[in-house]
């Protein structure tokens, strides 16, 4: 089953989980379960607060999804953007001591256009939203915390995006198979920082079929 959580920088009022939902039509039409979850938005709440909700959305699935038609032992999480971020926090996440669940509750990721160091956002006009110190930067940065998740990894990045996009997927996927998990980097031919999430949608581009390696389909 997927889960995948949509970008906006933590605070995007206009992207919100409809945004996306097209996106689940490929992978239902293959059989999968397919979640997508809403969190609130900065500045109503933190960075942190967001994480928390996150995780305790995958706790909620992996108990109750089976109601669904979802297989808990097989829970992909995928996202875009601050998406991405939450994504790779998730498989950072030690399940056990969180919420009692087993470690291998996210069994893959694919983060899109991911944002691993949030660090630098403490400089930009995000900051009066985000309202991040530099402990929360360290503290919610996933490319400065252990991955607990072992399962694979798809680490997307558009072709056409910043050398700043790049140089992070590219670290963070190093940073995976430095911790002995299997991830492949990829950057997807001249798409940009919004057009890289249409090729989920798309029932026949590579993209959709790495994902849908991940779901086992």
């Amino acid at each position: 089953m997927l889960v995948f959580i949509h970008g906006g920088y933590w605070r995007a009022t206009n992207l919100t989980k409809s945004t996306y939902s097209h996106l689940a039509k490929p992978f239902v039409q293959a059989g999968a379960t397919v979640v997508l979850p809403e969190y609130d938005l900065c500045p109503q709440v933190r960075i942190r607060d967001i994480v928390q909700q996150m995780r305790n959305a995958l706790v909620w699935i992996y108990k109750h999804i089976k109601r669904y038609n979802g297989n808990r032992r097989a829970i992909v999480v995928s996202g875009h953007s601050a998406g991405g971020h939450l994504t790779a926090m998730m498989a950072a996440t030690d399940w056990r001591a969180y919420a009692g669940l087993p470690n291998g509750l996210v069994c893959g990721t694919a983060p899109l256009s991911g944002l691993f160091d949030i660090r630098p956002h403490r400089h930009t006009d995000l900051l009066q939203d985000i309202r991040l110190s530099a402990a929360g930067a360290a503290a919610f940065s996933p490319m400065r915390i252990p991955c607990v998740a072992q399962g694979r990894s798809v680490v997307v990045v558009g072709g056409g995006e910043s050398d700043l996009f790049h140089w992070q997927s590219l670290q963070y996927a190093a940073n995976l198979r430095a911790a002995g998990i299997a991830a492949e980097f990829v950057a997807t031919p001249d798409d940009n920082h919004f057009t890289i999430t249409d090729r989920l949608g798309h029932g026949r581009d590579p993209l959709l079929k790495r994902v849908m390696g991940l779901l086992g389909i």
